[in-house]
């Protein structure tokens, strides 16, 4: 959200709309509240302020759904996820998106059973600004629709009359949308180039949906502690279910509003799972689930409720104590790297004639570029240049420790360790003489390289140590 520091409103959604891949309502909000103090967080408060909402929202439309115990636990279920909690954090749109989904399900549950127009209004307003929040509601969002229109056929003119206002905003924002999906695919090959293979992704994305995101591998999930709290309360949990089933009436078929929101739990991973079956293109990644995540967790809190007495109990404990653990890794382990801090850190370094060259795979700087670009000012901004890893990298390169005495590339990676000389051999004529990396979800490196010509004593050329 490097965009809300810009001046005037026009020109944030000038950057939205060429830059961006989203709609606009999370910046905008953003754009608001980073003008309530000077410190650069306050970016996160919508976001902030949109996932303690869903907590009590979740309880709502599971107490709607599976009655007052399984909503209580779902409420406790969405107040302890790790994927919530990180992006209740992060200054993205995807809990603004999710907290407007569970109030249009909310509102169409309400619609159904009252006279009223209120809750249907509601549901519009919740539908149009979950769809100016992030695309991503839209599977939601369609599920709802449809499955209102065909379970309760007695409101369907209230139903599509409310439809005009998620559809007049739409179209109002149409032209922008257009301009934003003719560059939307190099996101989706990024994603893909970063996942490697998606079948790898596809078996880690419904653990990473309930034990968290930031990790790279399964083994790191979500820790050893964590991790066999929720093994064993999903054995629990299954015990509580096979047990229940086998004693109760199998001919009993469960209620429209059920099937409802099983819908709706896999109606956003579906969407993931077919766009990701598109050559070179992916979307397998938890936060495009989020929208879906309440109603996954209605139905984990129903799955305990329903179990038998004992074993549903040591399953909803286990798992809240499973995913609360996994929400204080995720927290302590792997925030976000602190772009502030390797801002100051090449600001402190750059001289005159120095270029300041960011590497990404894609030509996108994502949230860790975005807030170095946020912290570098003066010389050093004006020397900032984003470089996509492309057959054009090593040209520009070389072009770089030619035209300038000084050359800090910056970059990004999964992983920590990654070898200080990794541009080495793309500056022809320098000689790297510091490295640092900065660890944390993802992590940042930056390595500065002067022209050897100006290292007077053997002594000064040499690398310095990563710290």
């Amino acid at each position: 959200f490097g965009h809300v520091d810009k001046a005037g409103l026009r020109d944030l959604l000038s950057a939205v709309v060429e830059i961006e891949k989203t709609p606009p309502l999370g910046f905008v909000l953003a754009w608001l509240s980073r003008r309530v103090g000077s410190a650069s967080e306050w970016i996160r408060l919508p976001s902030l302020v949109a996932g303690i909402l869903i907590v009590p929202a979740t309880a709502v439309l599971g107490r709607l759904i599976a009655g007052r115990i399984a909503g209580g636990l779902a409420g406790l279920f969405a107040l302890v996820s790790p994927i919530l909690v990180f992006y209740s954090v992060e200054a993205r749109s995807y809990a603004l998106t999710t907290l407007f989904c569970t109030v249009v399900l909310i509102a169409a549950l309400n619609g159904v059973k009252s006279r009223s127009w209120w809750p249907w209004l509601a549901m519009g307003l919740g539908e149009g600004l979950a769809l100016m929040s992030h695309y991503v509601g839209v599977a939601v969002i369609a599920t709802a629709v449809i499955g209102v229109h065909l379970g309760y056929p007695d409101v369907r003119r209230r139903l599509w009359s409310v439809q005009s206002i998620p559809a007049g905003l739409l179209a109002l924002w149409l032209p922008s949308a257009l301009t934003q999906f003719s560059h939307a695919g190099s996101e989706l090959e990024r994603i893909a180039l970063i996942q490697g293979s998606k079948a790898a992704a596809a078996v880690k994305f419904p653990v990473q949906l309930l034990a968290g995101e930031a990790t790279t591998t399964l083994a790191a999930v979500p820790g050893k502690t964590a991790g066999l709290m929720l093994i064993v309360g999903f054995i629990s949990l299954l015990l509580g279910l096979v047990t229940a089933w086998m004693r109760a009436d199998r001919r009993v078929r469960p209620s429209f509003e059920f099937l409802l929101i099983a819908g709706v739990a896999v109606s956003t991973p579906v969407m993931i799972l077919l766009v990701t079956l598109l050559p070179d293109k992916s979307m397998l990644t938890v936060r495009n689930a989020l929208p879906s995540l309440p109603a996954i967790l209605i139905l984990l809190a129903w799955a305990c409720r329903i179990g038998r007495r004992y074993f549903g109990t040591a399953a909803a404990i286990l798992l809240l104590a499973g995913m609360a653990t996994a929400t204080v890794l995720t927290l302590s382990r792997y925030q976000r790297p602190q772009g502030s801090y390797l801002a100051a850190s090449v600001s402190g370094r750059w001289q005159p004639n120095t270029a300041i060259l960011h590497v990404c795979c894609a030509g996108v700087d994502g949230p860790p570029g975005m807030m170095i670009g946020m912290h570098l000012s003066g010389g050093p901004r004006l020397s900032y240049q984003l470089l996509k890893f492309d057959d054009g990298f090593g040209p520009a390169l070389k072009k770089a420790a030619a035209t300038n005495s000084r050359v800090i590339m910056v970059f990004g990676g999964p992983e920590t360790g990654v070898s200080p000389g990794l541009f080495d051999g793309f500056l022809p004529g320098m000689t790297r003489v510091w490295s640092r990396e900065w660890p944390g979800y993802s992590v940042l490196y930056a390595s500065e390289y002067v022209r050897t010509s100006l290292l007077r004593k053997p002594s000064q050329v040499r690398a310095a140590k990563p710290r």
